[in-house]
């Protein structure tokens, strides 16, 4: 798949898969409800200038959850129909200080991360923040369930994708 994170796939029928093996098949015959609950999270800041803690009761920069709005965002991206990444822009990632603690099958971690970007309408951009992740183990493998990401800067000048953060 061209545009999606690595950790996403798309299955010949359009649905979400969590990993793949070489020849591109689905690796565990749960991919139907891997992530039936998974969230991809991107908290504002309130006014005070602590992060908002309910994503229900809040306005996010991101807030998807369970698997068609993942599907549906990279839909999007496929065909061209987001005009935060079309075209995606060029991105540089460094990413460092990954903790991660395992409790009950489940693996909470944290990591820091610095994003690059240029783009032609852009131009030159720098994000940064804080990773946080909740793995859920299925299978032998690690499934994201939830992913949030902090940014550092409180307000954001224009628009952006995931590609970007």
């Amino acid at each position: 798949m061209r545009n999606a994170p690595p950790e996403w796939r798309i299955s010949s029928t359009g649905k979400l898969l969590h990993s793949t093996n070489s020849a591109g098949e689905p690796t565990c015959g749960a991919c139907e409800s891997c992530r039936t609950d998974a969230v991809f999270w991107v908290p504002t800041y309130t006014m005070e200038g602590q992060v908002v803690t309910d994503p229900e009761l809040s306005i996010n920069l991101v807030y998807l959850t369970g698997q068609s709005a993942l599907e549906d965002r990279i839909f999007r991206l496929e065909t061209g129909e987001s005009l935060a990444s079309s075209p995606p822009p060029r991105t540089s990632h460094l990413i460092g200080n990954i903790r991660a603690e395992e409790s009950g099958g489940e693996i909470e971690a944290t990591a820091s991360f610095q994003v690059s970007s240029w783009s032609l309408v852009r131009g030159s951009e720098r994000r940064t923040g804080r990773y946080e992740y909740r793995l859920r183990a299925a299978d032998g493998d690690f499934l994201i369930q939830r992913k949030k990401i902090l940014l550092v800067d409180e307000t954001i000048d224009g628009w952006f994708d995931f590609f970007s953060i």
